[in-house]
């Protein structure tokens, strides 16, 4: 069958070529070029083939073809689903998760010759038979997710203060987006009530941390500040690692991931309680 083939590079001349291993999965009767699974790159990480109809890349000379951005005719919402599984699953040691993957990314990326040998039904036959059960579950929420999945928003992050009338003590509130991320906030002329401390990791979405403020001495106004640094993991950015077999099956590893770090901050002025004097009464 003739591929169509792809590719928008977007990164500078390939490597030297190495020699294809095997990575984590299962070999059907011990036959390595029967692999349902991943295969080891240069750099460790993990690479699945994308060309169902043809053959195994084991031991070819592979060359590194750097980061692309389109494989096999596939749009940008394909290529979005690829790129997500690759960087959110791909990279493992686990057997079944890399067969799952390995499943995943043959429909995702060749649907047509995956369907036409078999699809998943028929692969599936080269794990173990107590694991095909779970190798499919894992398959079905991969691709379920993926189906789900949308860029992230830019990071983004709000502090906010309320001090309480008698000035001694505050409450400080966090919303960040993406509710996932979490940070370290430092405090100014401020400590947290539990702890004591200026500093406090593993800040989240939707905290409410008491504080007692701090008065500096002698000062008649301050400023009572939070500033925090918080960072959510990174999302895809749509690109794929590519190495390319002559005569075999390409594969593919996760591509760039798009770092997710952000800062808030937030500040109140005190006015430091007037001490009044009262007139001394002759007695």
């Amino acid at each position: 069958m003739t591929r169509r083939l792809f590719a928008t590079l977007t990164v500078a001349a390939p490597a030297a070529a190495h020699a294809a291993d095997a990575g984590p999965g299962y070999d059907y009767r011990g036959d390595p070029h029967s692999h349902l699974g991943g295969y080891l790159d240069p750099d460790g990480s993990v690479s699945y083939c994308i060309d169902a109809g043809k053959s195994s890349p084991l031991g070819g000379p592979t060359s590194d073809e750097g980061l692309v951005d389109h494989v096999n005719d596939l749009g940008a919402s394909g290529m979005r689903k690829l790129a997500y599984v690759l960087l959110r699953h791909g990279n493992t040691r686990d057997a079944d998760t890399a067969a799952a993957v390995a499943l995943v990314v043959w429909g995702l990326a060749d649907p047509a010759d995956h369907a036409a040998r078999g699809g998943d039904g028929f692969v599936i036959t080269r794990a173990p038979a107590e694991h095909r059960a779970t190798i499919l579950e894992l398959a079905a929420r991969f691709r379920d997710e993926a189906e789900r999945y949308r860029t992230p928003e830019p990071a983004a992050g709000e502090l906010s203060l309320t001090v309480e009338r008698d000035r001694s003590h505050a409450m400080l509130g966090v919303s960040v987006s993406p509710a996932s991320a979490t940070g370290t906030v430092e405090l100014s002329n401020a400590v947290f009530a539990d702890t004591g401390l200026a500093s406090r990791e593993g800040v989240a979405d939707g905290d409410q941390l008491e504080i007692d403020v701090q008065h500096p001495a002698g000062a008649a106004a301050y400023a009572v500040r939070a500033e925090g640094s918080f960072e959510a993991v990174g999302h895809t950015d749509g690109t794929v690692h590519l190495y390319r077999t002559p005569g075999a099956q390409t594969t593919v590893s996760a591509g760039t991931r798009v770092p997710m770090a952000f800062d808030a901050a937030a500040a109140v002025q005190i006015e430091a309680p007037k001490t009044v004097v009262l007139p001394r009464v002759a007695g």
